[in-house]
């Protein structure tokens, strides 16, 4: 199968955000996990807090695809299906300023979650805190 470049992949989901969802793999074996009945609790803490990172990495380099379809997902309920319930959203860290706004056209409340893995970004975001207090 032909693997389509990161910019196509950019451009579809910009015109249309579904198509991008029809790709993707969401469920899958992972090689990681491979004999976890035979390995010790501590070696399944350590795999299971690597695979998790990858997570991270790997939500960061989409925040702005994710944000445009947060924000069409919410323009959809109150323009297209007409939903007048409490809509809540929550922003992504680094996300553009104009989709937190555009977000906020159709949200009634926004809120952030704010995870610090590493010293560097605690130290950016609040450098009055002690990561080891």
């Amino acid at each position: 199968m032909q693997e389509m470049s990161e910019a196509t992949k950019k451009d579809d989901v910009r015109k249309d955000p579904t198509s991008l969802l029809q790709q993707l793999v969401t469920e899958g074996q992972n090689e990681a996990s491979q004999g976890f009945d035979t390995k010790s609790a501590l070696d399944i803490a350590r795999i299971i807090n690597h695979e998790d990172a990858k997570v991270a990495a790997a939500v960061k380099k989409a925040i702005p695809e994710i944000a445009q379809v947060i924000d069409q997902v919410a323009r959809s309920l109150r323009e297209e299906h007409r939903f007048r319930g409490y809509i809540h959203l929550k922003t992504i860290p680094e996300a553009d300023d104009a989709l937190i706004s555009e977000a906020g056209k159709y949200a009634d409340r926004l809120s952030i979650n704010i995870e610090l893995p590493e010293d560097n970004s605690l130290a950016k975001l609040a450098p009055e805190k002690d990561v080891r207090a």
